[in-house]
């Protein structure tokens, strides 16, 4: 969020100062300056809040849609070309993956969001699903509603 100013582990909510948000990139602006760094695209949200009078600023990027992000091109000590970033679990940073826990956590994300995907598709075609034993479990549901 920018309008917080963060002193000795505290964080003060200030506002943005009028003339930094008139020169404040629009959102088309930071989804311009991220496309050439991602691949494939990623969303950047960019929300305007009020508060007792004060402006902030909150830049959000979603999870991504089906395939994880990876990094297009180096930038400094801080983007890695071919490097794959995520959110850590352990603290509100953005990170490379560094551990095979994270990796598999990944993995398994990723995996979700494609069977996921996949199962919409067959829906939206017309193709209906039951999960396995799911009739016996109705029957035998309604056996215990009796005569409710």
């Amino acid at each position: 969020m920018i309008g917080v100013e963060e002193q000795n582990g505290r964080f003060t909510p200030s506002g943005v100062a009028p003339d930094h948000l008139a020169r404040f990139p629009t959102e088309e602006d930071l989804q311009a300056a991220v496309k050439g760094f991602a691949e494939p695209f990623v969303a950047v949200l960019l929300d305007r809040c009020e508060d007792d009078g004060r402006t902030f600023l909150v830049i959000s990027v979603p999870e991504f849609a089906s395939e994880p992000v990876l990094c297009r091109k180096s930038e400094g000590q801080r983007l890695r070309e071919g490097a794959l970033y995520i959110r850590s679990a352990r603290k509100p940073e953005t990170t490379e993956v560094r551990t095979p826990t994270d990796m598999r956590e990944l993995i398994r994300l990723a995996t979700e969001k494609a069977v996921e995907s996949r199962f919409k598709e067959l829906s939206r075609a017309g193709v209906r699903f039951e999960l396995p034993g799911a009739a016996t479990r109705e029957a035998e549901f309604r056996s215990e509603l009796g005569e409710l």
